[in-house]
């Protein structure tokens, strides 16, 4: 079990997203795990997180 669990929800960040997941790399060295929560980014965010977190997930987009 992690001592520490990163949860990051997004939304159309696949611009963004690379060096963001990139700095939390030391961390995830540590035994941290990151989660990724998708809220159905149509500009491929889920893809670009692949492999640089321990879990992608899909939930439904929150309201404004």
């Amino acid at each position: 079990m992690p001592a520490l669990s990163i949860v990051m929800p997004v939304l159309d960040e696949a611009g963004f997203i690379a060096p963001i997941l990139a700095a939390l790399v030391p961390l995830r060295a540590q035994g941290a795990e990151l989660i990724v929560v998708d809220g159905g980014s149509p500009d491929g965010t889920p893809a670009r997180c692949q492999g640089r977190a321990d879990a992608v997930l899909g939930a439904p987009r929150g309201q404004r």
